[in-house]
Parts: C-alpha cells; sequence; structure tokens
C-alpha cells in the first residue's frame, strides 16, 4: 500500500514487471501529422502512377521498325527500280528531267544514295531521265496517220509509220508512238507512229471429207462467210460430207471474206421470200439470207410509175420451196422521169417620159 501511495502522484503508477518498467504512452489526438502522413502516401501513389503511365506510354510510342540498306538502282529502268526497293520494303517516287547521256525511262539518281538506311516503309526518290531535252510528243492517239504527221512537222519532228494488224482499229489510225505522248524526242527526231493495218488476214482451213456443219462453225470463228455453196450427189460420201473450198486451203484472204464451197447430198429445200414492190438492194439482202440466188434484168415501165427501181416480178412464187442455191430471176422496174416543165414569167417593160421645156 505504501509503494502504491508513493506512485500515487501526477504521473502514471510505475510498474515493475519481470519484463520491465512500465512506458508512457501518448493518448493524444495529433490531427496535422496524420494529415502530412496520409499525403505523403498519396503523393507516393501518384508518382507511381505517373512513372507507369510514362513507362506505357514510352512503350507505345517506341515500336521498333527494322531498318533496310538502301540498295542501288542508278542504271535500271523505272520498273526493275521499283521492283528492287519493293524488294527489301522500300517505297519509290519518281522525279522525271531530261539527261542527255541517260536513255528515256532510266534511273540516273537517287536520294539517298545505296548503302544508307532507311526505316521500312520509307521512300526513296528516283530521278528517271525522260532522255535528251527537246520538243515534246504531242497526244497522236485515234488520229489519222496523215493527221498526225502533219502535227508532228508542225511541231518539228517527223513521223515513220509502223504498221499493225488491229481486229478493231480502223485501216491507218495511230495505235500509239514511240517516244509516247508526253516523252521528248530530239529536235528534228523520228517519233514512229504505231498505225492499224486492220484485221489480220485469215488463212483458209483444210476441209477436204470434214462435215458440212463442222466447216461452217470454223468458218464463223476465223470470220469468213460462206458463198456460193454447191450440192453434188456422190453415192461414195456421206451426205454433209465437205468435198472442196475455194479460194483452196491455205490461200490469205481478208477478214469477212467469202469462201464458196462444194458439199456431198442434195441441197436443202429453202422457202422462196417475197421481193415483190422491194428495192434491188433489199431484195438481194432478202434473197441470200435465205439461200436464193438470183440473176436481175429491167423492165420498162410507164413514165413517172412509183415502182421504178423495185421488184415488179420473180421468177419463182412465194413461200414456193426450192434447193438451196437455186437461181431465181427478178426483174427490177425502169421508168423514166416525168418530163419537166419551165414556168416563164413576161415582166412588161417600163416607160419614162420626158417633158421638154
Amino acid at each position: 500500500m505504501a509503494d502504491q501511495q508513493e506512485h500515487s502522484g501526477s504521473g502514471p503508477p510505475e510498474r515493475i514487471t519481470e519484463i520491465g518498467r512500465w512506458e508512457s504512452i501518448d493518448t493524444g489526438r495529433h490531427t496535422l501529422a496524420a494529415a502530412l502522413s496520409l499525403a505523403g502516401l498519396i503523393a507516393v501513389f501518384v508518382v507511381g502512377l505517373v512513372a507507369l503511365g510514362v513507362a506505357v506510354s514510352d512503350g507505345d510510342r517506341r515500336v521498333d521498325v527494322p531498318d533496310v540498306v538502301v540498295p542501288s538502282i542508278e542504271g535500271a529502268s523505272e520498273d526493275s527500280a521499283r521492283a528492287t526497293l519493293e524488294s527489301v520494303g522500300l517505297l519509290m517516287e519518281v522525279s522525271e528531267s531530261p539527261n542527255e547521256l541517260v536513255p528515256d525511262g532510266v534511273v540516273f539518281e537517287q536520294v539517298p544514295i545505296d548503302g544508307a538506311r532507311l526505316e521500312i516503309g520509307s521512300s526513296v526518290t528516283a530521278r528517271v531521265s525522260t532522255g535528251p531535252a527537246g520538243t515534246v510528243v504531242p497526244e497522236l492517239v485515234g488520229q489519222q496517220v496523215t493527221e498526225a504527221q502533219a502535227l508532228l512537222v508542225a511541231t518539228g519532228l517527223t513521223g515513220v509509220q509502223v504498221p499493225e494488224f488491229d481486229e478493231e482499229v480502223r485501216i491507218g489510225e495511230v495505235l500509239g508512238s514511240e517516244p509516247a505522248a508526253g516523252r521528248r524526242a530530239p529536235p528534228d527526231g523520228v517519233v514512229s507512229l504505231v498505225v492499224s493495218d486492220g484485221p489480220a488476214p485469215r488463212v483458209v482451213p483444210e476441209v477436204d471429207g470434214r462435215d458440212d456443219l463442222d466447216v461452217l462453225a470454223e468458218l464463223g470463228r476465223l470470220r469468213l462467210r460462206p458463198g456460193d455453196i454447191e450440192y453434188v450427189n456422190d453415192s461414195d460420201l456421206p451426205d454433209g460430207t465437205v468435198l472442196s473450198i475455194s479460194p483452196a486451203p491455205g490461200a490469205s484472204v481478208p477478214r469477212d471474206s467469202e469462201v464458196d464451197l462444194v458439199i456431198a447430198g442434195r441441197a436443202p429445200l429453202v422457202a422462196v421470200p417475197s421481193v415483190l414492190g422491194l428495192l434491188r438492194s433489199t431484195a438481194e439482202e432478202a434473197l441470200s439470207g435465205s439461200g436464193i440466188r438470183a440473176t436481175y434484168r429491167t423492165v420498162a415501165l410507164p413514165v413517172g410509175d412509183s415502182r421504178n427501181g423495185r421488184v415488179v416480178r420473180q421468177g419463182v412464187q412465194p413461200a414456193e420451196e426450192v434447193p438451196s442455191g437455186t437461181v431465181v430471176e427478178i426483174l427490177i422496174g425502169s421508168a423514166p422521169p416525168p418530163p419537166t416543165t419551165t414556168t416563164t414569167t413576161t415582166v412588161p417593160a417600163s416607160s419614162t417620159t420626158t417633158t421638154s421645156p
């Protein structure tokens, strides 16, 4: 008790145990210190986030793109140079300019030079020669060759024709030029004009012993037309066997030419069309389209007859069936024109009266 009273003073009682003495504990509230500690933790957290963001951002921005060594393209054609650059992942930009020494279409300078390193996808500028400085070749495609040559002469150039077969473009029309339009030709230079020579000639096929339908189909593919077809009886061959063709097989003929055939068998029957009242040109087309051949002669008609130039009679009645290739006589009317009348108008002479003073 005495000991307890002895320590009942102003401070907390001093405790003596086997593990040590009593410790003083501060039980007061220190708001400022707690706030500072919390602010420090927040600052550390924010700095960490910023550092992480920078690291992530840097990681996104710093994508490693491999680089390659720029190959040499000088002396190569434009197409070859482009292929060389594309094979290593580079692009090519073209800059054209005249060059007195380097042929047209050849690279004579590159930027950057070969041996430099560029990232894949970068561009290399290639300066491509347009040949010696001279006259620009005008656009000539589609013009008739005479017009194109006149235009070249007017610009100080000379045109030389180079014929080329073409199935669609009419004969004499310019297909292209060398140098091409927009390129330069030396002063007083020569420009080659590629000019259509029309469709290529066709070779008459071999037909002996072949079926007529097979031969006609081949003629169609060659764009040749059947002309006169003659049928002959031949007991040794099946009907429809082609015996001959004219011009002879192997002959060269223009496209759309007619070729005549001789075929074994009896001609098929066809109906004669009505051509009465038609103009001769229209009648010819109708008869040939039906497999009918025709001879024409004229017959006199009265003056001013409206049937002048038209069919007035046909030798076989319309709708009658005859063997294909049969010759039918056609009469064409011919009427003299009506006489012309001339109207004369007489103007009375004017009289003048003079009064003497």
